[in-house]
């Protein structure tokens, strides 16, 4: 099963919704949406940001692609070190869900980031 497959299923039950009711919010049958969660389909790309927006996802989560929920950051520099920071925490298991993050966890990537900013304007 694609992990798009599981996403969805995860979202649509948590959002305490049958394939037929989901199905209904978009004009779609019910076996549209089993075919997207059980047989691997994939919707078209307007599928995909409709379904993307109404779980209050982005499109790279329900690929696979992150496994960030949500955007973070709009700035490209920003958003791209943030994701990249968060996925790396998540690989190494230092994070366990993006929207729980420990409070100490934060503080301590904020002041390494901190000290290394400072080591970087000390040596210009």
């Amino acid at each position: 099963m694609s992990t798009f497959s599981i996403r969805l299923r995860e979202l649509r039950q948590q959002a305490q919704l049958t394939q037929t009711e989901i199905g209904e919010k978009f004009g779609k049958t019910k076996s549209c949406f089993s075919s997207y969660e059980v047989r691997g389909r994939f919707p078209d790309e307007q599928m995909l940001k409709e379904l993307a927006s109404f779980f209050g996802v982005s499109v790279s989560y329900l690929l696979g692609e992150t496994e960030i929920k949500n955007e973070i950051a709009e700035d490209k520099k920003t958003h791209s070190f943030t994701i990249d920071l968060v996925n790396r925490l998540l690989k190494e298991n230092i994070i366990e869900d993006i929207n729980n993050i420990p409070e100490e966890i934060t503080d301590m990537i904020i002041a390494s980031l901190k000290a290394d900013l400072a080591k970087k304007k000390d040596t210009k």
